[in-house]
């Protein structure tokens, strides 16, 4: 009989499979083979394979609980309450997707999470989320004899408050970008004091640290170059007119309401970081990420003779880059009159798709510009094309 819940913890057998078990398995996989491979239980025993199968996907362990209640997932990995885009906290499987992975937004966790306080023990929230088998167990399992359900509240509770805080995040992230030009990241600007207070301070060695950092940032943009060539990935490639002709290339056939915008960005030379390795020592999925912007700027002569910068359209765009040089991400900011726009472009399989469309109100907070529950690319471009046109 399949059991349903949470699994009975044991010392014994978990410090077995770690010390003799690993050890048997290690030589098990030099002598015979394919074994420990993927799939090869199904073929050596179907009746085990399939128990198994099923067992974890309707159990749930002590250490995934309390991986997931201190904002891990899997070992070495973010759950939900760490990322607003990918990470998924650990939960009761019924089938191979996960609950906090479908709720990619902060509407989308609280129907979410009504559903399931009301009707968790339906399945109704995994419907929502589009997950028809577990849907079905739910319902009739009574949410997994209430394991389930009481298990997924905890869920949505943490995913709700992971996306809220990426929100803030990105807002203040955002909010530092607008006040200012893009910070170059391999030349840091450091703000520091003033000289007067400098010297008094520290002797007026900050100017010597900015130089320090500036020379580190530029040893470890090297470093992470040679890094990504030694394992064959083609970084001469990444050119300033490269990433310039995909930037515009990309808004023009994604998103041309946003050239409205643009006064010269072809004219202003990127800035192009390589990524770092891994912490497992592996090259990373984005390789390289490039930064460029233009912003109007005329100079204004007042009743004294002075003149004065005065500042008017402005576009920016961060994209990443994958190991072949294809794009994998593209964020595009607009600026005019102070009404600011923005669009999400992200990779998913063999086309760019928009993922996203908003504004910043009166008090810099973001608001989505379609916020319906799962709005469609073609539904996000008409209402950032809306926008625009309202702003102009």
């Amino acid at each position: 009989m399949v059991k349903v819940g949470i699994r009975k913890p044991n010392l014994k057998s978990s410090l077995k499979a770690r010390t003799t078990g690993k050890a048997k398995r290690a030589l098990k996989r030099a002598v015979i083979p394919g074994y420990g491979k993927k799939g090869m239980g199904w073929v050596t025993n179907p009746k085990k394979a399939a128990y198994n199968a099923v067992y974890s996907r309707t159990t749930v362990g002590v250490g995934d609980i309390a991986r997931a209640a201190s904002g891990k997932g899997k070992k070495g990995t973010p759950s939900a309450s760490g990322s607003a885009h990918g990470g998924s906290s650990v939960a009761p499987r019924v089938e191979g997707k996960r609950l906090a992975k479908q709720i990619t937004s902060i509407d989308k966790a609280n129907r979410a999470l009504v559903l399931c306080l009301f009707f968790g023990w339906a399945g109704a929230h995994r419907a929502y989320a589009k997950m028809w088998g577990s849907f079905l167990v739910y319902l009739f399992t009574f949410g997994l004899f209430t394991f389930g359900w009481a298990y997924d509240i905890v869920l949505l509770l943490f995913r709700r408050a992971g996306l809220k805080r990426a929100e803030r995040d990105t807002a203040a992230s955002d909010a530092a970008v607008e006040g200012g030009p893009i910070v170059e990241l391999d030349a840091p600007s450091v703000i520091g004091p003033s000289a007067e207070d400098a010297e008094s301070h520290d002797g007026g060695d900050w100017e010597l640290r900015k130089e320090e950092e500036t020379r580190r940032a530029e040893e470890l943009q090297l470093q992470n170059r040679e890094f990504l060539k030694v394992h064959d990935v083609d970084v001469d490639m990444f050119t300033a007119e490269k990433v310039v002709t995909d930037v515009l290339w990309t808004i023009e056939t994604m998103c041309p309401c946003m050239l409205k915008f643009d006064h010269g960005l072809a004219n202003d030379g990127p800035m192009i970081f390589f990524s770092s390795p891994t912490k497992t020592g592996r090259v990373p999925k984005n390789v390289v990420e490039a930064r460029i912007s233009h912003e109007v700027v005329r100079m204004v002569g007042d009743s004294l003779g002075y003149e004065w910068p005065q500042y008017g359209d402005r576009i920016g765009a961060i994209i990443s880059y994958l190991s072949d040089g294809r794009i994998n991400k593209l964020d595009v900011y607009g600026n005019h009159n102070g009404n600011i726009v923005d669009v999400a472009i992200r990779r998913q399989g063999d086309v760019l798709l928009i993922t996203s469309a908003g504004a910043r109100d009166a008090n810099g907070m973001w608001q989505s510009l379609c916020p319906s529950a799962d709005p469609s690319t073609g539904e996000l471009l008409e209402a950032l094309t809306k926008e625009v046109e309202r702003i102009y």
